[in-house]
């Protein structure tokens, strides 16, 4: 978990993810967080492969993506709230 959570930007998009009931997509965390596009897309993979995050793609043109989290990460979202706190020396 530190590992994964130690990575540049991953508690920002945890936190993103955790804090919101609607899905996300690629370009709105990208310019929410400002992020570059590599690192976003390289941390997104990061929690997909942790099944923290789901991702849906629909056959539309312009073809759409949605990042969704899962209930693993909801349940994490006190957690990662708390050491957002903590971090900003909010608490």
């Amino acid at each position: 978990m530190f590992d994964l959570f130690g990575k540049s930007h991953t508690m920002a998009i945890a936190s993103a993810f955790a804090g919101s009931s609607d899905p996300w997509r690629f370009n709105e965390l990208k310019g929410a967080l400002e992020i570059s596009q590599t690192t976003l897309s390289t941390r997104l993979d990061d929690l997909l492969e942790e099944n923290l995050i789901t991702r849906r793609a629909y056959d539309e043109m312009p073809p759409r993506v949605e990042y969704e989290a899962t209930a693993k990460l909801n349940a994490a979202e006190p957690v990662i709230q708390d050491l957002v706190a903590w971090w900003r020396g909010d608490w």
